[in-house]
């Protein structure tokens, strides 16, 4: 008797012991599938490993890259040199690194540049890299305005060296957020060279006959586009979008009707402008000038 009972405390503390391994058996495989799966998680797929400003630098050393780079270049007109070929582009420039690739960079005697960058790993990285060397063979793209792109960088460099919340969701989402500030910017200038002559000829016809009401949704239709696209192509071809260009010239031509049409009415000059009344042409007069028509007209009268 003494035995079977002391064989069944014997069993029950094995069960005990093989409870109390399982459950932590479990606890370490549930935590293992935990940290397995965190590079799986999106914003772990595409990580930001290395950012740096470089400030009125010079030339730089030949080196080749680990990871994919991505920056902007500022300053002057850098010399690009790679085992293949030396390029030089005037700055400012977005420019790309991509891994295995040997790259230097040179400037004039006396002349400095300055460059920021960061680097990309993670899974979904090779896949931007093959992306950008398919749309960006020459590695780089010429800009107009850096400051968009600086404005990105600089939370970049931020979000990465402080002890930020959501560090770690935030830095993937920026570097996104510059790489589509360079699709952006490619978009438009291949757009530009496509619509270029048409988008002239449509400023060309607004600057001839300022007075007339134009429809800048059927020239987008013309070209195929929409209006949002056709006003972006056309304030990078002109400066201006097109309601802001035609306002523009409509100034212009009442300014020269003032003063040189001294026996025009206000009303006549408003009607020669493209606008339906005098009060209308007034307001718009006065917000563009700080002056009424007739207090301008009577300044150039004396």
């Amino acid at each position: 008797m003494k035995k079977n009972i002391s064989f069944f405390v014997f069993l029950k503390f094995m069960f005990y012991i093989i409870s109390i391994f399982t459950i932590s058996s479990r606890g370490r495989n549930r935590q293992n599938m935990t940290e397995t799966n965190i590079p799986d998680n999106y914003f772990d797929s595409l990580t930001v490993r290395y950012v740096n400003f470089y400030r009125n630098i010079h030339d730089s050393r030949p080196t080749v890259r680990e990871h994919l780079r991505i920056g902007l270049m500022t300053g002057t007109e850098v010399q690009r040199i790679t085992d293949s070929e030396a390029e030089t582009i005037a700055a400012p420039f977005v420019f790309f690194r991509f891994r295995g690739q040997k790259n230097q960079w040179k400037v004039a005697p006396g002349a400095s540049r300055n460059s920021f960058c960061f680097d990309l790993d993670g899974i979904r990285a090779p896949w931007i890299e093959a992306t950008l060397r398919q749309d960006f063979p020459q590695g780089y793209l010429k800009i107009t305005d850096p400051v968009p792109f600086q404005l990105i960088l600089d939370d970049i460099h931020e979000m990465f060296y402080k002890p930020l919340p959501l560090k770690r969701y935030r830095l993937p989402l920026l570097a996104e957020k510059f790489i589509a500030l360079i699709y952006s910017e490619h978009f438009l200038q291949q757009s530009r060279n496509k619509y270029e002559r048409q988008i002239q000829a449509d400023a060309n016809q607004i600057f001839s006959a300022p007075e007339r009401q134009y429809d800048f949704g059927h020239c987008a239709a013309a070209l195929g586009i929409t209006l949002v696209h056709y006003r972006r192509v056309f304030k990078t071809i002109i400066g201006l979008p097109p309601y802001e260009y035609l306002q523009k010239c409509r100034l212009g031509l009442a300014i020269r009707l003032l003063r040189t049409e001294k026996q025009l009415q206000i009303q006549q000059i408003a009607e020669k402008c493209g606008f339906g009344n005098a009060t209308e042409f007034s307001r718009f007069f006065r917000k563009h000038t700080g002056s009424s028509p007739s207090a301008y007209f009577k300044k150039y009268s004396e």
